[in-house]
């Protein structure tokens, strides 16, 4: 996969790219506590904004990406968030991060979708789920990579215009976007959009956001992945913010979080490299809605039992399986939906999947702390007989629910275009 030159070059760009992203996010929160005296209040205001581009945005970005030249902007927006870490140290002030924050946010939203609509076309069908394995690997094994790198960066002694040892880190993370630029320049234009097929847009941009909207909302075959993607990365991102409270109220120490946490990240690139090697002998759609049901049964087994070994290899099969359906439904999506409003599709799927994992990030807590409030008064304590029953276990029991549920929706809307997908990608790999 790797040995084809377009792909190989876009691959190259997401790496670098993503591990910019990486460095930016941690910079930038370690500089927003700087300049406001360690405020929490305004890391955590930082950190929100970059959810608002895909909440008031994400319908003309949508329109947008599949009306311009997907190459022109891939490397204009990765020009400009490298542009705007460079001018940030001229800013620093809270207000400067937060608006920042938003632009490059912005930037990095139309730059994904335009670059998960291209994918389709510089690959064949047959080999759409190794490229997006391999593209998940490049998203997010990169994190590691941007933490050991910024705590070099930040170690530093930079004292040039008295910015501190903190920008370095900013400009070279500035650097990242410049190079991926470069890979993305060197690709020819051709390999970005299906120009034999291309259709003539007719409308205006209020007409293609409608008709793009309905085509989500009426599609059975998108309908049920984005939903999947969705709700079940909302039920497992509950992961995250109760991950600490289940460490302390079900397995008995806090201490047991950091030890969940890896195990999830494991989980999720052994499931992703798993999926590289039995891609070939699993049915995509019946492994995109299986990993989703049984990521939700995981997630009800963690919140089960209070024995740190079964939480672990639990929280483990959790990441898997969650990393492999968020792969095979990127397949599904870019074997489905025409180049014309690929970007549409994928822009509208970003959105869906960060106001969701938002919504899990703010919301479980909330429903941790109501549902323990609940069994207390009901029963006067949170438990029955020796078995403890805090709000976090039920919460997790609920996320579970609500996954295995999302499983099952999938399955039913993707039954009727199952073996017509199938046959598509078998076709495709023999011919």
């Amino acid at each position: 996969m790797l040995l084809r030159k377009p792909f190989a070059k876009l691959w190259a760009a997401q790496f670098i790219s993503s591990m910019g992203d990486w460095i930016g996010l941690v910079a930038i929160v370690a500089i927003a506590a700087k300049v406001s005296n360690n405020s929490e209040i305004a890391t955590s205001l930082v950190l929100a904004v970059r959810i608002l581009p895909s909440l008031f945005l994400g319908g003309f970005v949508a329109v947008i990406i599949d009306k311009m030249d997907r190459k022109k902007m891939l490397i204009m927006f990765d020009i400009g968030r490298g542009v705007c870490l460079f001018i940030l140290p001229f800013w620093s002030s809270l207000i400067g991060l937060v608006v920042i924050s938003f632009v490059i946010e912005l930037f990095s939203l139309i730059w994904s979708a335009s670059k998960e609509a291209s994918v389709p076309n510089m690959v064949s069908i047959d080999r759409l789920t190794t490229a997006n394995s391999l593209s998940m690997i490049a998203t997010y094994g990169t994190i590691p990579v941007a933490f050991i790198v910024y705590r070099i960066l930040s170690s530093v002694e930079f004292n040039f215009l008295s910015f501190g040892s903190g920008w370095l880190a900013l400009w070279v993370d500035g650097g990242t976007y410049l190079v991926s630029a470069i890979f993305i320049l060197l690709i020819p234009k051709v390999k970005f959009r299906d120009y034999k097929n291309k259709k003539e847009s007719e409308g205006s941009s209020w007409v293609e956001l409608k008709e793009g909207l309905s085509y989500l909302v009426n599609h059975n075959t998108v309908r049920a992945v984005v939903l999947g993607l969705g709700l079940g990365l909302a039920g497992g991102g509950s992961i995250v913010p109760l991950g600490s409270i289940y460490s302390k109220e079900v397995l008995g120490s806090v201490d047991y979080y950091s030890t969940l946490t890896v195990a999830l990240g494991l989980g999720a690139a052994a499931g992703v490299v798993a999926l590289l090697f039995i891609q070939k002998y699993v049915p995509i759609v019946r492994f995109f809605w299986s990993a989703i049901l049984l990521s939700g049964a995981a997630i009800i087994i963690t919140a089960t039992f209070s024995n740190i070994i079964i939480a672990t290899i639990a929280v483990a099969c959790i990441g898997g399986f969650a990393g492999s359906a968020y792969v095979t439904g990127f397949t599904i999506l870019q074997k489905e939906v025409d180049d014309d409003i690929r970007g549409k599709t994928f822009t509208g799927l970003t959105v869906v999947i960060k106001v969701a994992l938002m919504f899990s990030l703010i919301a479980s807590p909330i429903l941790s702390n109501f549902l323990g409030a609940v069994v207390e008064a009901f029963l006067g304590e949170n438990s029955v007989g020796s078995y403890g029953l805090p709000g976090v276990r039920i919460a997790l029991w609920v996320a579970g629910a609500t996954i295995i549920w999302t499983g099952f929706s999938a399955k039913k809307n993707l039954k009727p275009k199952a073996k017509i997908i199938e046959k598509a990608v078998h076709d495709e790999g023999v011919n």
